[in-house]
């Protein structure tokens, strides 16, 4: 089971290319029901926060990107009028 790791004092100096793609999706997938129909940067943004990275800098936000069209094609996530929700199929179709 992966799980997303909450920031620790050492946790900062950290790259996103250190933090593994299903650990960051786990952390998206968290961030997005407590503030559903984000828009894709708003989403990477709070994420990002969750991590402990002040800014969104291009590696961060390409590195969020790629995760948000993978949970897309995992269906993990709906997207809206250009914005996202989590994933509230019919039950069972998971």
């Amino acid at each position: 089971m992966t799980v997303a790791r909450t920031p620790s004092p050492d946790f900062d100096r950290k790259k996103v290319s250190q933090v593994p793609p299903a650990e960051r999706q786990v952390a998206l997938l968290g961030v997005l029901p407590e503030s559903p129909g984000m828009r894709h940067e708003e989403l990477a943004g709070e994420t990002a926060r969750f991590f402990g990275w002040l800014r969104l800098g291009t590696d961060i936000r390409a590195a969020f990107d790629q995760d948000i069209e993978e949970l897309l094609a995992r269906n993990a996530v709906e997207e809206g009028p250009s914005r996202l929700v989590p994933w509230e199929g019919p039950a069972g179709t998971r």
